[in-house]
């Protein structure tokens, strides 16, 4: 389930950052047990107030739903709802170079603490 996880996240970067644009996955472990994983790009992003709708299944926001070969909107609540399963949740913070969007999860963590993404 994991990899389903990872590949809704990687799949929804790369169909919204452009042709040259970059996509950057990451696994880090985390201070207090646990690992981070998160995928940033550098694309258009979701603004802060439209990123826990973004979540729902079945939402397409306005600036995708114009976007060629735009997905069912089913993406990344799956990944949050694998996330949801391993004791986490999605988190979403600035993406590259303050552009563009990165979606975290620490799994593993005690507790099944959620870390904000600040320097992902």
């Amino acid at each position: 389930m994991l990899a389903v996880l990872l590949r809704n996240l990687v799949d929804n970067a790369l169909r919204y950052t452009p042709a040259g644009g970059r996509v950057v996955v990451r696994v880090a472990a985390e201070p207090g047990g646990g690992w981070r994983l998160s995928v940033a790009d550098d694309g258009p992003g979701i603004p802060p107030e439209q990123q826990q709708r973004a979540q729902e299944r079945f939402v397409r926001l306005a600036s995708s739903a114009e976007e060629p070969g735009g997905g069912s909107g089913l993406g990344l609540s799956i990944a949050g709802r694998i996330a949801q399963l391993h004791g986490a949740a999605l988190a979403m913070g600035p993406g590259l170079a303050g552009r563009g969007l990165t979606i975290g999860v620490v799994l593993g963590a005690p507790g099944g603490a959620v870390a904000p993404l600040a320097g992902s």
